[in-house]
């Protein structure tokens, strides 16, 4: 599975895919180049053409997965995507990296909670459908015991 650092030419491509896999919330273009520029953020895409994304920001040792998604679901994609955000995470200085889910994506809970994250808290309602978004975070510097 490869997984690549985006940059500004990916931009229309990760846009046509957030589009395509969040409808209701799309990203476009612009928000895509600016976040390529930003040296808080660091996004990936898999494939070619693209089929996959991920979105990371960190700011002040904590890394938020701001977004993922793959029009290929269960074929490695997460996994990868997820890899390549935690190591981002650790480069960026951040030692913990921090998601928000719906309650309803049983998918990505399980892919999740295979790779680490743990549940932190739950907003109610959160989603525009009315989901409950948990929130979760992955330890990218254990403290051993």
């Amino acid at each position: 599975m490869t997984v690549r650092q985006a940059d500004k030419s990916d931009a229309p491509a990760l846009a046509r895919l957030h589009t395509a896999l969040f409808p209701q919330r799309p990203w476009d273009t612009q928000f895509w180049e600016s976040s390529i520029g930003r040296a808080s953020d660091c996004a990936f895409v898999t494939g070619e053409p693209a089929r996959g994304f991920a979105l990371i920001r960190a700011a002040a040792g904590e890394a938020e997965l701001l977004t993922i998604g793959t029009t290929a679901p269960r074929n490695g994609d997460g996994r990868a995507l997820l890899a390549a955000a935690a190591l981002s995470s650790l480069d960026l200085g951040a030692e913990r990296l921090f998601l928000e889910v719906s309650s309803r994506n049983r998918g990505a809970l399980r892919l999740y909670q295979r790779v680490g994250f743990v549940r932190l808290a739950l907003r109610p309602a959160y989603y525009s459908d009315g989901s409950d978004a948990e929130v979760m975070a992955l330890d990218l510097c254990p403290q051993e015991d």
